[in-house]
């Protein structure tokens, strides 16, 4: 085994430059399909991101390139495509739609930013209030000012936790901002 080196550059999403012992090459595609453009020629691979099954063909091959060990023989002229190229060309297609013309135009279905804004909304777990009248104090200690007195069975949000004291929020109406205190934990029951 001998002295390997590689190295890729990113130019564009999707766009790759290779650098390694054998000379520079080019590949477009991502996850799942990959052009390669290289002195031997195209090479593809599809696979299944995340579990290691992939298959790779050389779509055409340099004069002067030699045959690799794993694909000693090369198809003579005018012989048919086998299925493996069918399925590359296939998915060769599908990458460079989807690269090319977004992600509608290739049939994926991929978030929009908007429903991506809206899958970041963060859920708090929420708690119930199990004293007859809680006090809501502006600090996590017992000396704390008494902001306001909560009663027995209000529904509150969990923000943060510490020292035995659970800092909540509540929202007062529709129109009103979020009021937030803390409270004493035992005195909370998680909804």
């Amino acid at each position: 085994m001998g002295f390997r080196f590689r190295r890729s550059v990113r130019l564009l999403p999707g766009i790759r430059l290779n650098f390694s012992t054998r000379g520079v090459s080019a590949s477009v595609g991502g996850r799942g399909f990959t052009m390669n453009f290289g002195k031997r020629g195209i090479r593809t691979t599809v696979g299944i991101p995340g579990t290691g099954i992939s298959y790779s063909e050389m779509l055409t091959r340099n004069q002067g390139a030699e045959p690799s060990a794993t694909n000693a023989t090369t198809p003579a002229a005018g012989s048919s495509i086998g299925c493996g190229t069918l399925v590359v060309i296939v998915f060769g297609v599908l990458g460079l739609a989807r690269l090319i013309g977004g992600p509608a135009d290739a049939g994926f279905s991929t978030p929009l930013p908007t429903e991506r804004a809206a899958s970041a909304v963060l859920v708090l777990p929420t708690a119930t209030v199990t004293a007859k009248a809680l006090k809501c104090r502006a600090a996590p200690n017992g000396q704390a000012r008494v902001v306001r007195r909560l009663l027995r069975d209000t529904k509150v949000q969990r923000l943060n936790e510490q020292n035995g004291w659970v800092h909540i929020s509540r929202e007062t109406a529709a129109s009103a901002p979020t009021e937030s205190c803390w409270v004493a934990k035992r005195f909370l029951r998680n909804t």
